[in-house]
């Protein structure tokens, strides 16, 4: 444990912003590690074979974490729906200027566990 008395030279913030930026070993923008593939699209479209890319983001967003978050919204989404009596036109629409990842992850769930609802 090091204490202000102790150290010679704290780590200030603007430090420690500019190497996670831009530092060598780890930094957002220097690692080249932006750009990430996905795997298979899986969109829902049959013999789709093609890998689907996204920009990493910071993981703040719950979507980049895991599907869960859009599982439970895409539950939660089932159940407004079946209280509507089960509306032939539902229209889902995600705004933001993200990667998609959410419409994608509630599409999968809506097909994987609510096929009336898909």
């Amino acid at each position: 444990w090091s204490s202000f008395a102790t150290v010679a030279k704290l780590y200030s913030f603007q430090e420690f912003y500019t190497d996670a930026q831009y530092g060598s070993a780890f930094g957002y923008y220097s690692t080249g590690r932006i750009l990430h593939s996905d795997g298979l699209a899986d969109n829902g479209e049959k013999d789709n074979a093609s890998s689907q890319e996204w920009f990493n983001s910071y993981t703040t967003l719950p979507m980049s974490l895991s599907p869960d978050f859009a599982h439970t919204l895409c539950d939660r989404l089932v159940t407004m729906w079946e209280a509507m009596g089960r509306p032939g036109a539902f229209v889902v629409a995600e705004f933001g200027g993200g990667t998609g990842m959410l419409a994608r992850d509630i599409l999968r769930r809506a097909r994987d566990a609510h096929g009336g609802f898909y």
